[in-house]
């Protein structure tokens, strides 16, 4: 289907355009038939465009809007050619306001290549893997190493959360022996049921219980009583 004849459409200021998602599903589609496939990168919290084949290449944020931006005016240009008047004029004034660069414009093909871009194929991590070494040998970097990065900075941030709310959390326990089950149990309760402390701090609601044990000693001292039994022990004033 011709972009240009949807039902919907979208605006440019208040002049009336092509639909974003129709021009979409189009050039999706002619992208895809040329080697266009995208990657989720949660890891970097984003998703990556490249375009397979012989020559393989990543397909930055810019240069994805630039060639959607090509595509556009493409596509236009040709329907502007259409017997229907309707479709002709919606076409020619879409393609004009983008050529002039009003205000609006460059928004406009930011979300057509946005959409666009999120009805490629999707990448399997070997196929990323693959590609990627592809583009450059050097800087190889295998599943394992990529989760292990990713494991081994959201642990540290989850600890730096949870050390910052146990600080004050502990300041209000009192002085004395308290058995570290019924501390952790407590901590739980008090982390899972504050809704500012999901918010600010999700370390600090995602810590396990044996991390939690690793970071008492920062707030006390932890010691071992009859039968093996741990307790952390909290200072008077």
């Amino acid at each position: 289907m011709n972009p240009a004849t949807a039902r919907t459409t979208d605006f440019i200021g208040e002049e009336p355009v092509v639909s974003i998602r129709a021009l979409a599903a189009a050039i999706a589609e002619a992208m895809t038939r040329k080697g266009y496939s995208t990657y989720d990168d949660d890891y970097n919290d984003r998703i990556l465009v490249y375009r397979t084949g012989d020559a393989p290449e990543k397909i930055t944020v810019r240069e994805m809007q630039d060639r959607t931006r090509a595509a556009i005016l493409a596509i236009l240009a040709d329907t502007e050619k259409t017997d229907d008047t309707r479709t002709s004029r919606l076409a020619r004034t879409t393609r004009r306001l983008i050529e002039q660069r009003v205000f609006g414009a460059q928004n406009y093909v930011a979300k057509v290549a946005a959409a666009a871009r999120d009805l490629l194929p999707m990448l399997s991590e070997e196929e990323h893997d693959a590609i990627r070494e592809a583009i450059n040998p050097t800087t190889k970097r295998t599943r394992t190493q990529y989760v292990a990065e990713f494991r081994a900075k959201q642990g540290a941030q989850h600890r730096e959360e949870a050390l910052e709310v146990l600080r004050k959390w502990a300041a209000g326990l009192p002085a004395g022996r308290h058995d570290l089950g019924d501390v952790w149990a407590a901590w739980r309760q008090a982390v899972t049921s504050s809704a500012k402390v999901a918010c600010r701090f999700p370390g600090a609601v995602a810590i396990g219980r044996t991390k939690f044990y690793e970071l008492l000693p920062e707030v006390g001292t932890v010691v071992t009583g009859h039968a093996r039994k741990r307790y952390l022990v909290i200072p008077g004033a």
